[in-house]
């Protein structure tokens, strides 16, 4: 046991890295934040603001590998909405401009823990069901989420929908493709 008063130095990202593993096992158990028993595979330290200098306890947890992809995934999608919003003013916009604003990203975000949800469990998400549940969730009409599916479910998007055995629409994920390499052609 230390002496009262001192403290170790921590002084590699090595050292820091393993305090922090230590810190949040204890706090919180070696499980995945989101979904505990349905997650399999190797526990990441995720910074839950995305900025990966800030090292505040209150800003980390566990994610599994897969939850950790999401959650980029996510996040990148939410850097590129700011990107346009930077360039485009949508609350001197139509009113159209203005809820997407303030909904759209809240959508998505619903959209994605419930299909998370709907892997965990094994039931599925209908459409009708994330057209009407997100707009009785973010508070806006079934016209407006059933565009922001339209786009979510589009060639770019990172769903897709489906017909499941009895003939009904259902939204999945897509399957992560690898990462893209530029071939060179032959002359």
């Amino acid at each position: 046991m230390e002496p009262q008063g001192e403290r170790k130095q921590i002084t590699t990202d090595a050292d820091k890295r393993y305090w922090i593993r230590q810190w949040l096992d204890a706090e919180y158990g070696h499980k995945c934040a989101l979904l505990d028993e349905s997650c399999k595979g190797e526990l990441i330290i995720d910074h839950k603001d995305s900025n990966r200098s800030n090292w505040k306890k209150e800003n980390l947890r566990w994610l599994c590998l897969s939850h950790n992809k999401r959650q980029v995934t996510v996040v990148q999608e939410r850097e590129r909405e700011k990107t346009m919003k930077d360039v485009i003013d949508y609350q001197s916009g139509s009113a159209e401009m203005q809820v997407n604003d303030l909904a759209e990203i809240p959508y998505r975000n619903w959209l994605e823990g419930r299909l998370s949800l709907a892997e965990a469990t094994g039931k599925p998400l209908f459409k009708k069901q994330a057209i009407d549940a997100g707009a009785e969730k973010c508070n806006v009409s079934p016209t407006t989420t059933r565009k922001y599916l339209a786009k979510a479910v589009s060639e770019l998007g990172p769903y897709y929908e489906a017909k499941d055995q009895w003939n009904q629409k259902v939204i999945r994920r897509k399957p992560r493709e690898k990462e893209e390499t530029t071939e060179t052609l032959p002359r």
